[in-house]
């Protein structure tokens, strides 16, 4: 018998198109329970009875990995791994028969066994990316420990620091393409320290000094959400959220501020603020 398991990244892809990168699937191969004559035994539905595990393996996907493969055994940019029953002793290198295994099924189904009856099951227990039934979409739990996208932005104009952040999904986003289906931005806006006549406190490297939050906005982005949206206002499939200091109180309906804020930036910059300025970050750090 066996279980199969995704990670967060490849649930998010779409039928009909390959596995996000970043994706990883584990199959764990179960023994079954037999008689004393070595048969198996099933259960009251015909199905055999798991018992313990015998072995597991592992296929991950990311950009480049391919070239790591001979050209006649590639799987895109899929490879392999397999461990014993006690999940930490690896087993001979598994590129030939997982390889071979996988080849004959072919970039239609992005070399993954068992594809369509994966999808057909996701579709029947419920959609992939459910939408809300309003253009808005909830503030996620924990988002202050993902990946930053901008910390302490300066917003003189407003008396306001901005700090925003992005989750995994997004932060593997390329320059110069559209954020993945599943992506999440949160910003914080924050309060600033202010003197007795209202003016704004600087720090000794003249920058706003940021107190209490004072509300929070969301986007995220699905295939279809965009349908939600009225065409003149469209941002691809993007849509927003907006809270109160709390967390919890929606606020108002952001449809017409947050669509009107982001409209024109365009699709080149996949309706973000502060696009370049993200991937000319991160592009830094990675020097």
């Amino acid at each position: 018998v066996r279980d199969i398991y995704i990670n967060a990244i490849g649930a998010t892809a779409e039928q009909g198109a390959p596995f996000p990168d970043g994706t990883v699937m584990v199959m764990d191969l179960m023994d079954v329970q037999k008689d004393d004559d070595g048969t198996a035994l099933t259960d009251k539905d015909g199905n055999l009875i798991k018992t313990s595990l015998l072995k597991t393996y592992v296929m991950e996907k990311n950009a480049g990995w391919g070239a790591y493969v001979p050209a006649d055994e590639r799987n895109g940019d899929w490879l392999y791994a397999a461990y014993a029953k006690d999940g930490v002793t690896e087993l001979t290198d598994p590129t030939t028969p997982c390889l071979t295994c996988h080849l004959p099924l072919g970039k239609g189904v992005d070399w993954v066994h068992r594809y369509e009856e994966y999808f057909q099951r996701r579709s029947a227990a419920a959609p992939a990316a459910p939408a809300p039934t309003t253009p808005t979409v909830p503030l996620p739990s924990g988002y202050q420990s993902w990946e930053p996208f901008l910390l302490n932005v300066q917003r003189p104009d407003s008396l306001q620091v901005r700090d925003i952040y992005i989750n995994a999904i997004g932060a593997k986003a390329e320059r110069g393409a559209p954020f993945p289906d599943g992506t999440v931005m949160v910003m914080d806006l924050m309060n600033v320290q202010k003197d007795d006549d209202g003016k704004a406190v600087l720090d000794d490297d003249g920058n706003l000094i940021k107190t209490s939050r004072l509300k929070t906005y969301v986007m995220a982005k699905h295939g279809g959400w965009g349908s939600l949206v009225p065409a003149g206002q469209r941002n691809g499939d993007w849509l927003y959220g907006a809270y109160a200091s709390d967390g919890v109180t929606e606020l108002k309906d952001p449809t017409t501020t947050c669509f009107a804020c982001h409209t024109p930036l365009g699709a080149s910059v996949d309706w973000v603020h502060r696009y370049d300025e993200y991937f000319d970050k991160r592009d830094a750090a990675a020097d």
